[in-house]
Order: structure tokens, then sequence, then C-alpha cells
């Protein structure tokens, strides 16, 4: 290492000494002090004077930096050439990325660049190799650095950014360099080893020994049910008698039907008016659109026509202790006014209902996780609670303590509701005192420190008062934090993560709980049970026209209808690159499964499920087998006809092996074509899947024969299994 620049070179023994990465700075002064077990020096530069520390334990070169002035030390960055190419635990799982690739080149300088390493990075390092050795580098304090991407001479160059500020310049930055074989997979067991030694590893076998229903993952589709609301079309079993009813008594002082049409949104009234309308006609029947937009609006007005008295409200509006009693009156007062009209109230629901989870477990799903989209449908539906946990399912909910909004927001939405006094109070803050703008631009994001009493209170009512076993976090594991300069308050983005480590740990711990969270990075990852994120990222932000309406060829969808909103539901093309990046076998990497198998179960993104994206159905199943991942899907009463059938067949293909492979780690993984098409994992059981991404049937290397788009498992004493996939 140069002390006056940080140049540093180095090979492994017997190999010709290289650049490894480009300098940092340029001093102007070096004191330097060495020992046996390494150097330390202090440089003055320009920008301020920077201690260093450096020193090799078991094979691993630590370096170790301090500043006397807040700034951005771009340090390491590596040294280009044509020979390399990156192993990066991006995207999720990791890609594989040649130096020499203009399309990603082009992608991680004009999107990815710049992106704190904390969320950018699912584990905290990435390695380079080359045809005889690899070279990991391990960030060690990842929450003040971002990932840097720059082309010199048509070839990429991988680093990090670290930012002193104010509330760091105390803490050190730390980054450990290692040689290793040439594989694609030794960074990812070297941050095993690294995560195992600081504690931040828990296996799933560990898990369940103290939550058993963890256990119910093994085998286990990720299903997020829709069709929220009290009631679907198909609970009105007499709809023109329950329209006439209505149309009958809606200008009735004090009626149900009165206080349901003064509830129901403007917008949807001269619809409903035309369902009276049809029920009035001499034929009396109620068209399809006209149930499902009386059911939509029904739903919307329930809640004030028949107000809850309060229990144990909280801030926000909310107050979930007093659901019980709230779902009995609301029984009531429908049963009252449209009786004879409505199927049994235990029926009810079109999302977690009693119906949807019989008919999963009569399609053969012996696990699954049931996700509701809002906590009120599982308060609304016990019936199907208690169903669903009796039938051997996890059953939970979304939540989100990320971002508040203010009482007064126009688009705001449920989990964001926290009150005034907390929006004002619990907000990151910069060094302007500003508070830092939360979601999609909306409110403000916040110290979970701040937080935390209020999230303990409200996670713990939502559990209870819906009869969970399971939970979903969004946001809490990606890694997004910032510092907080509130006066007597001051946080670094280190003391931000544990505070969010922690109500994890309450939810997973106190509550006893599974518990998921959205992408999952491996700092979380002895306080998740699953991530959804990991397999598919969620992408649509990457390219722009996947949010946009006006271009039809690849806009993922609106949240409409709401019964299924095609943003989830309706088939999405994916852009050329995009589909490069994300999709293409070629260039994935099972870093996450190296790392992290056998400690977190993880699955797509909620916007990308197994079905989602047009044309990538069978590539998603076939990752699915060969990193041994549960797919994931969304479901309502309106798609279940037509969904469930290849569910279930995907599942019958998953579960057994599975059921098997969830708590073992995976130990090895290659390729076995120069095409890097044909795919090998091995898992510490010593069963080996094998899959074949390309178009033509092609002979392995014990003589066996693969057909294109099949896995083939060779499990310990079995047979061997050929897993054929199709896009039916």
């Amino acid at each position: 290492m140069n002390t006056d620049t940080l140049e540093l070179s180095g090979a492994p023994e017997g190999q010709i000494v290289r650049v490894l990465s480009q300098p940092g700075f340029d001093a102007e002064t070096v004191d330097l002090r060495t020992s046996p077990l390494g150097a330390a020096w202090s440089a003055a530069t320009t920008e301020g004077t920077y201690s260093i520390q450096v020193g090799v334990t078991d094979g691993s070169l630590t370096v170790s930096i301090t500043s006397d002035e807040e700034g951005r030390l771009h340090w390491p960055v590596t040294s280009p050439r044509p020979d390399i190419q990156y192993a990066l635990p991006i995207l999720g799982e990791g890609r594989r990325v040649p130096a020499g690739h203009g399309e990603w080149q082009h992608f991680l300088t004009e999107v990815l660049d710049g992106l704190p390493a904390a969320e950018h990075l699912t584990q905290s390092f990435f390695t380079e190799q080359n045809e005889v050795y690899s070279t990991t580098w391990l960030l060690q304090t990842h929450w003040d650095a971002d990932v840097s991407y720059d082309v010199e001479n048509d070839l990429l160059s991988v680093g990090f950014r670290h930012e002193f500020t104010p509330l760091n310049l105390g803490e050190a930055y730390r980054i450990s360099i290692r040689f290793g074989p040439a594989n694609w997979i030794d960074g990812a067991s070297i941050n095993r080893a690294h995560l195992q030694e600081t504690g931040v590893f828990k296996s799933l076998k560990d898990k369940i020994a103290e939550r058993p229903a963890v256990g119910r993952l093994a085998g286990a589709p990720h299903i997020y049910l829709w069709e929220k609301g009290p009631l679907k079309p198909r609970d009105v079993t007499a709809w023109r008698r329950f329209m006439r009813v209505f149309g009958d008594r809606r200008e009735v002082a004090g009626t149900l039907s009165r206080k349901l049409w003064q509830g129901m949104p403007e917008d949807m009234r001269a619809d409903v008016d035309t369902a009276v309308t049809e029920a009035r006609g001499e034929a009396g029947f109620v068209s399809q659109y006209s149930r499902a937009v009386m059911t939509r609006a029904v739903n919307a007005a329930l809640p004030e026509a028949v107000p809850r008295g309060p229990v144990s409200p909280l801030p926000g509006g909310h107050d979930p202790e007093a659901g019980a009693g709230y779902v009995a009156d609301l029984r009531a007062a429908l049963a009252s006014e449209f009786g004879d009209s409505l199927a049994p109230p235990e029926t009810w629901g079109g999302g977690l209902s009693t119906g949807i989870v019989t008919r999963l477990a009569e399609a053969g799903i012996r696990h699954a996780w049931l996700g509701a989209e809002n906590w009120l449908d599982a308060i609304w539906h016990p019936e199907a609670v208690a169903l669903a946990k009796e039938a051997g399912y996890l059953v939970g909910t979304y939540d989100s303590y990320a971002s508040a909004h203010a009482e007064a927001t126009e688009g705001t939405w449920q989990t964001a509701q926290m009150g005034d006094a907390i929006f004002d109070d619990a907000a990151f803050r910069d060094e302007t005192g500003a508070p830092v703008s939360g979601f999609r631009g909306k409110g403000a994001y916040l110290n979970a420190a701040a937080l935390e009493n209020y999230a303990r209170r409200r996670i713990g009512a939502v559990s209870d008062a819906a009869g969970l076993n399971s939970y979903f976090l969004d946001v809490d594991a990606t890694g997004l934090v910032f510092e907080d300069h509130t006066e007597g308050r001051e946080t670094t983005r280190a003391e931000a993560h544990e505070a969010v480590r922690d109500r994890l740990a309450f939810t997973s711990g106190d509550l006893g709980l599974v518990l998921g969270s959205e992408t999952g990075t491996a700092a979380f990852a002895d306080r998740i049970d699953f991530s959804h994120g990991i397999a598919t990222p969620v992408f649509d932000w990457m390219d722009p026209g996947m949010r946009r309406k006006p271009d039809p060829d690849f806009y993922i969808g609106p949240y409409w209808p709401v019964e299924a909103p095609d943003r989830f539901f309706a088939p999405t093309r994916v852009p050329p690159l995009m589909e490069r990046v994300i999709y293409d076998p070629a260039f994935r990497l099972p870093l996450y499964q190296i790392a992290l198998h056998d400690a977190v179960v993880t699955t797509h993104h909620w916007h990308f499920g197994s079905l989602k994206p047009e044309g990538q159905q069978v590539r998603n199943a076939m990752f699915e087998l060969l990193y041994m991942i549960p797919p994931l899907y969304h479901l309502s009463d309106a798609t279940i006809e037509r969904d469930l059938p290849a569910i279930a067949r995907q599942v019958a293909a998953f579960a057994p092996l599975h059921d098997r492979l969830m708590t073992q780690a995976m130990v090895g993984f290659r390729h076995l074509s120069e095409d890097f098409l044909i795919q090998e994992t091995r898992f510490e059981d010593g069963t080996r899947l094998i899959a074949n991404f390309g178009t033509e049937r092609v002979a392995l290397p014990d003589g066996s024969v693969l057909e294109p788009l099949s896995v083939l498992a060779r499990i310990p004493g079995q047979a061997p299994q050929i897993i054929a996939l199709s896009a039916d």
C-alpha cells in the first residue's frame, strides 16, 4: 500500500502483483509507524487528515480509516482490466458482470451508481475474479458508504465512497480484502463466515427451535390475498332483492341503506343508481359490473355507516382492539337490513376468506404464507384466519413504519397514518433541520428509535386482534436509514439501523411471530425469517416506461380494479435491458443463497410475483427449483379459477424438495456449460440440482441427458428426478 495515496497492490503467493485499488487521495505529509502486526499512519491532505491502520489477520488485509474532517473518501476503486469479471450482490440475489460488457456498464453507471451500500447491496461485499483467483472486498461499515461504478477505457471499475459526517467522525471506516479461488461464490462464503463471527447469522433450525411455526415456511408458497373489504360480489345471493331493498330504503332516515348511500364515494353513485334501475326493471337482472361497483361502494361506506365505539385507540385513527366487537356489529347490521339476500357471514370475503383457504387445501397445498394487504381484512374475517392456521398455514399482514403523513395529507395510506404528533416529532431531520421526505415524496421518513413505543403498541394490537401467527414489516430490512440531526436526538445511520433491528427483534422475539420484511439485506438476517425481494427485486423504478400509462408496452399497471389490481395480476412485458439484468440466467448468481439459504427464506418482491413478468414465468419456476426458494403469487376470488391450477402444479413440484432443503446450507454453485445456461447448485445434505435454461438438450458430465427448461434433482439415496417446466 502506498501510504501517500492508498493505492493498493497485491496477489496470492506465486502470482503477478497487480494494482488492486486506485489511489484515494494525495497526501502532503505522512507520519508512518510500523509493527510486526501491521502499520499505522496519519496522512494530511487538502481535505483533512486521515488516520489509517492496516493489519493482516487469518489471511485478510483489514484497513481502518478515520478522518478529522467531514467529507467523502472514494476508496477503494478497482483497477479495471479486460480479464476481470465481478460477482456483485446486487438486484437481490447477485449478478455476474464482465468488466467489458457494455449493457451492464450502462445500467450500473446510469441507474445504480451512487446508491447507498446498505440498500443497494444485499450483502456488503463485491468480488472481482480473473482466470486464476478472486479478490473480495468486504465492507464492514456499510451504513455510511455508497457504491461507485465507473467506466475507464471501456472497462468497468467498482468501488465504495464513504461519507464522514459530523455525527460519525469518531467511527472508523473498515474494509477487508481477501484472495480466494477463481469461483463465483467465494465472496458470499467469506461474508457468511463474517456474519457468523459477528453474530448476524441465525439458522432456520435455531429459529424453528424457538418458534416452531417458522417450520411452516417449508414447502410454502407465499400468497397475497386481495378483494379487501367485508364483502365480495358472490356474498350477495339474491342481487335483485338486495338492490330493491337498498333502493327502497336509501331515502328512509335512520336505515342502514340510507347511511350506506350517504357514505358512498361520489364517483360511484351514478353506477349504483344504474344497479338500482336494473333491479327494478322487468327482468330484474343486475349486471356483473353493477354487482362489482355496488360491492365496492358498500365496502367503502360501511365503516362510516356502522360506527365503532373506541376500545383502545391509537394515534392515526387505528383501534385494532375494537375489531372483534365491530365485526359483530357490522354483520348484525347487514343481516338486519339484507339478511335474506346474503350468504352466511362466516363465508364472506373474497381475499382472506374461508372459501379461498378451503380451495388451497383442496388443491393439495399443505403449507402456505397468506398475506393480507390490509390488516382490517384479517380482523373482518376471523373464521378465515382460524381455518388457515388450522390447515397449517401462516397468516400475516402487511404493515410499515418507514414514513408518516400529516393528518391532512391527500392520497395517504393506512400504515402511514400515525397522527400529527408522530409526524412532527419522529421524523429524520437533515443538517438544516428539515424533515427527510418520505416514500414517493409524501410525509417524512421516521427514526425507528423515536417511534419505538408506538410501533410496538400497534404491531401487538394488530397481531393480537387479528389472531395472526405471522407479520410483514415493509422496508425495515432494506437498509433504508438516514442520519438524524434532530436536536437532542442526534443519531448516526449505524444507530438508526440498530433501532430498526430492535423493532424486528420485538416482533419476532417478544411477540413470537414468523416475521418477514422487504428485501432482507444480510445485516438483518438474524432478525427475520423470510424476505420478499431477493429472488426478484422491485425494478419498475429503474425504467420510467414501466410507471407511465402512455407507454402500454411495458406499463406495470394501475392499482385497479380493487378486486385484482392489474399492477399485481396482469402480466407485464419486461423492457429489454431490464430483462437482461433481472432475468437472464447467464448473469444470475445465487450469492444470497450461498451465504444465507439456511437462515432466511427468500422469494420475489410482490410487484413481480412468479406469474407477473410476461415471458419469464418458466425462468422464475426454474430459479425457484434451482435455488430452492418459494414462489410468490397474488390471488383473489376473482382470479382463483384462472390461477389456482398453475399454482397447484408449481407447488406440487416445489414443495417436497423445499421440505427437505429449506434448512440446508447451499454449499456449491457452478456453471456446466460455456454459455452459462447449465447450472448446478449443491446443498449440505448432498442434494444436487441441475437446471438447463437453454433451448437444446444437453449431456451432463455423468452421461445423463437433460432436456431444455428442465431441472434434474439428485437426492442421496433416491432415484434421479427430472422436473420439466412449460409456459402452460
